[in-house]
């Protein structure tokens, strides 16, 4: 399985969606996300402040 091939929205019933289902939900789960939120909110605060700098960037910005 590719992860860049497959779009989990799209797969039909089978032996690959419930592989990727079980997947999906070893990696977000709600115990698991909550170990991102240093990571999340450190590059929140990174986006932000490169925001307040240079408005005119938002693209380029949101790109990274």
């Amino acid at each position: 399985m590719d992860m860049y091939t497959w779009d989990f929205a799209l797969i039909g019933y089978g032996d690959q969606w419930r592989r990727c289902r079980r997947l999906f939900h070893e990696f977000l789960n709600m115990k698991v996300v909550s170990k991102y939120d240093d990571h999340v909110y450190k590059h929140s605060r990174r986006f932000l402040s490169r925001l307040a700098e240079t408005p005119d960037g938002f693209l380029g910005h949101t790109q990274l």
